[in-house]
């Protein structure tokens, strides 16, 4: 019994390591409704330009403090509020919520069908 266990626990754990270091998507809502979508770099030194505007997730710095954002680049700065939650901010506008999204495993690209036409 021991010997099927230790296999099974051993899985789980790596999986679970593995899960955990997977990049985030995070779906943010400003307080006017609309959604933001933001991911974070895995070494944290790359994010998208403010003029982005391409319709996928943005690249984003994360700063514990404002005064770190040049202003010219996608970042998420976050501060304990009050009331004792997180507070965060993306370029600048207060967030109303968010949401961690699946990461989505990509299908391996398919070679277009080609039609054989005997003449």
């Amino acid at each position: 019994m021991s010997s099927i266990l230790l296999p099974i626990l051993v899985a789980s754990f790596i999986g679970y390591q593995l899960d955990d270091l997977k990049m985030k998507k995070y779906d943010m809502t400003n307080q006017e409704g609309e959604v933001l979508k933001v991911q974070f770099s895995k070494n944290g030194k790359y994010s998208c330009p403010l003029s982005c505007s391409l319709d996928h997730y943005h690249y984003a710095k994360l700063n514990n403090n404002a005064e770190n954002n040049n202003n010219q680049d996608w970042s998420v700065d976050f501060s304990l509020s009050n009331d004792g939650f997180n507070k965060y901010e993306v370029n600048g506008i207060e967030m109303n919520s968010y949401i961690a999204c699946e990461t989505v495993k990509k299908m391996p690209k398919q070679s277009m069908p080609v039609a054989f036409h005997n003449d």
